[in-house]
């Protein structure tokens, strides 16, 4: 029957923004076909619905559906989404006790967002140690939070060598701090191919600061960046089109 389709894309979508009553009814199709994936969300719904019961229940019944490590992944992940941050970390400390290192680069964003910058070191740092490129990255944000900007630019480097681009941007824009245009240019040029607005709009910059600079270049990466909701990039793109038509 149509109504009895388990949509995962659609209940994750709902749950994702919010919705977690249109995600609840969704997951609850799940559940009834004994999804273990459903049944990991319903928990993190009733948890934040404080029916702990049910929510054990839920968990339960996803670690024993599931009967792979991989659940306790996604539990730290689908109780992260609402907020719950204790119960986050329990199960994401049980997926790094099953080898997952994506879940220890979890660990380190949490903490990092809780302001215990010590204990996010350490789970980035060892998240880093495996070659997990997204943790490499945020090692470099650690660092240049830190004011570290020697540190942040060896980690950025080494996550862009494992084509994790936003660390380009980052390293695009310490270079151009730094009065290197040309490495800025290349670095934000390659984040600007993945349409990040933030590398496009200091792309433009960098044009404008060339020597002599090329103006209608600058333009275009402005052009761009404001076309995907950029302020800044629009109030730049105006300024540069009236002085070029005076």
């Amino acid at each position: 029957m149509e109504d009895l389709y388990f949509d995962y894309g659609r209940a994750v979508e709902c749950y994702e923004s919010g919705n977690l009553d249109g995600a609840e009814k969704r997951f609850l199709i799940g559940a009834s076909q004994k999804n273990s994936r459903a049944f990991v969300y319903l928990g993190a719904i009733y948890c934040k619905q404080k029916k702990i019961a049910e929510s054990d229940r839920c968990v339960q019944k996803a670690i024993k559906l599931a009967n792979c490590y991989k659940v306790y992944y996604q539990l730290g992940y689908a109780f992260k989404c609402i907020g719950e941050m204790k119960e986050a970390k329990k199960y994401f400390k049980l997926a790094v006790e099953s080898g997952i290192v994506a879940a220890e680069n979890w660990l380190g964003n949490i903490y990092y967002n809780e302001g215990k910058k010590a204990k996010a070191f350490e789970w980035f740092q060892s998240a880093a140690n495996k070659g997990f490129a997204r943790a490499l990255y945020n090692l470099g944000v650690w660092y240049a939070d830190q004011n570290n900007l020697v540190e942040a630019k060896k980690n950025y480097e080494l996550a862009v060598e494992l084509k994790y681009v936003p660390a380009n941007a980052e390293l695009g824009y310490i270079c151009f701090n730094e009065g290197d245009l040309k490495k800025a240019k290349k670095y934000f040029k390659a984040a600007a191919k993945t349409g990040c607005v933030y590398a496009l709009d200091n792309l433009g910059e960098v044009y404008q600061s060339l020597n002599p600079p090329k103006i209608e270049k600058a333009m275009r990466c402005y052009d761009k960046a404001a076309l995907r909701g950029s302020e800044e990039a629009q109030i730049a793109y105006d300024e540069l089109n009236s002085i070029k038509h005076k």
